[in-house]
């Protein structure tokens, strides 16, 4: 799960990514851009939303103090 909701309240979905190489990443995204499903556009990015994988599962964690901060 990812704990979007802690930073944002009008998220209708999400993409996963997970990387070592942020420049790849970065060229990828670009490459997406230019294609046509965000050129025509049928599709619009408003806002890049990050999110915390199980951010909920830690913040329980650190309440109970189980977790170093």
């Amino acid at each position: 799960m990812y704990d979007v909701e802690a930073f944002s309240a009008d998220c209708s979905d999400i993409i996963v990514y997970e990387t070592d190489a942020l420049k790849e990443y970065q060229f990828m995204i670009d490459a997406i851009r230019d294609t046509e499903i965000f050129t025509v556009p049928y599709f619009e990015i408003v806002r890049i939303l990050p999110a915390v994988e199980d951010g909920f599962v830690d913040y329980a964690n650190h309440l109970q103090g189980d977790s170093p901060i």
